[in-house]
């Protein structure tokens, strides 16, 4: 060099060199790495799923709210795509009896609850059920598990296209993608006076009538349905006089004692209604002395935004689990679904006084599904539901939004319960 700063550019070159030469190797390791990722993912997309890796194709597509394609009246079954047994999206495959749901589209609606709602159809939609799913036979009857769903409550806003065609879209095809899916419903036509909560808002009641269920009926198509459409001449039909419901008692669980005194029969008839609904499932169960893989609960006024998990995937992830979102969704294996009926097994035997279990719903089933043995009752606030209240400007229909997690923005959630509608028509 002929100057110190030449001198001195050379050294910062110098540098320079030795720290690109040290980081060298890691940077060479870095790609390696990468590549290999690269090619372990490929392979795992073929070798799983042989129809994803040739059309490029996904299942869960995004939503689309336009009704495009609906079940035939004829044809009650999705084609399915095969792809030998190897992955859980090989297709929707909801199995719809025909035999049980014969004629129900050229019959008036008052014929067609008197059918659905006759004691000896319900067994024949049994025997036809676990005929069909005993024909996969061997390996591929185990790639379906049978699900029973339990729709338990007030009818309310059911009526509405953008409840029950979303219930029908986005839960029961969705849930039976890879599985046999039976729908019990227990559904009440009256409802209550205008209820207040202190957390939730009120709300008005949403009386229906048996002439506007006949659209939801042949969309749904239930195995087993129980109607009440009178309301009950004692205020307080279900409760247990030898077992009173008291805010004392609420207090020690430390528990709201809101369903303690005018509210009580909401929760009663609640428990008492999935009570009977499960016992409609086991007898179904019986008629082919075999059983379902999952029970469900859900409730009726509930918008299904978004596509469900499916039944494979609830099973499969969460084999221990019961999933649920309040009491408005609730997910259980069928080894620990007699948490369905425990509280009100307990409770209408109890005869020493005071009630001392819980008193509200979303406990009364968390304590009985941990007598159970579940390893843990998941709350899951992804789930794509809200209930649907008579109109979004009720201080409750906020509440409902903001009790989910799937879509943070309770504008949007708003705007997709209530909004589409017309996208049905």
């Amino acid at each position: 060099p002929n100057s110190n700063s030449e001198w001195k550019i050379i050294q910062r070159s110098s540098n320079t060199n030795e720290h690109m030469l040290g980081r060298g190797p890691l940077l060479l390791l870095a790609v390696i790495i990468l590549i290999l990722s690269l090619t372990a993912l490929n392979l795992h997309s073929f070798v799983c799923y042989p129809q994803r890796a040739n059309s490029g194709s996904l299942v869960f597509e995004p939503l689309e709210i336009k009704h495009s394609s609906r079940i035939s009246s004829t044809n009650h079954s999705l084609p399915e795509r095969d792809d030998g047994g190897l992955g859980i999206d090989a297709g929707l495959h909801h199995h719809r009896a025909n035999v049980c749901y014969q004629g129900w589209d050229t019959i008036t609606t008052s014929e067609l609850i008197e059918r659905a709602t006759s004691e000896g159809r319900t067994k024949t939609c049994a025997e036809e059920f676990w005929k069909a799913s005993g024909e996969m036979g061997g390996r591929r009857k185990e790639m379906y598990p049978t699900v029973a769903v339990c729709m338990v409550g007030n009818s309310r806003t059911l009526v509405e296209k953008g409840v029950y065609r979303r219930f029908d879209d986005n839960f029961m095809q969705r849930i039976s993608v890879r599985s046999r899916v039976a729908l019990f419903m227990h559904l009440k036509t009256w409802d209550t006076e205008t209820k207040q909560q202190r957390k939730h808002g009120g709300f008005r009641p949403v009386p229906v009538t048996t002439n506007a269920l006949g659209p939801v009926l042949r969309t749904l198509k239930p195995v087993w349905l129980h109607l009440e459409t009178k309301r009950p001449k004692d205020k307080n039909p279900s409760a247990n006089p030898k077992c009173p419901l008291t805010a004392e008692a609420a207090k020690k669980r430390k528990e709201d004692a809101f369903y303690v005194g005018k509210y009580q029969e909401r929760f009663l008839a609640q428990m008492k209604a999935m009570h009977e609904c499960y016992r409609e499932v086991t007898s179904f169960e019986q008629a082919s002395n075999t059983t379902f893989d999952a029970v469900v609960k859900v409730r009726p006024d509930v918008a299904w935004f978004f596509p469900v998990k499916t039944a494979m995937e609830l099973l499969h992830d969460r084999p221990t689990l019961v999933t649920h979102l309040t009491d408005q969704f609730i997910f259980s294996p069928r080894r620990y679904a007699h948490g369905f009926r425990e509280f009100w097994d307990n409770y209408t035997a109890c005869d020493s006084g005071a009630w001392n279990g819980a008193h509200i719903p979303e406990l009364a089933y968390k304590d009985a599904f941990e007598h159970q043995g579940i390893s843990f009752y998941y709350d899951d606030k992804k789930t794509p539901q809200v209930i649907r209240r008579f109109s979004k400007h009720e201080p409750s229909a906020a509440v409902a939004c903001r009790r989910q997690r799937r879509i943070t923005n309770e504008t949007r959630c708003l705007e997709l319960v209530y909004d589409f509608d017309d996208a049905y028509d």
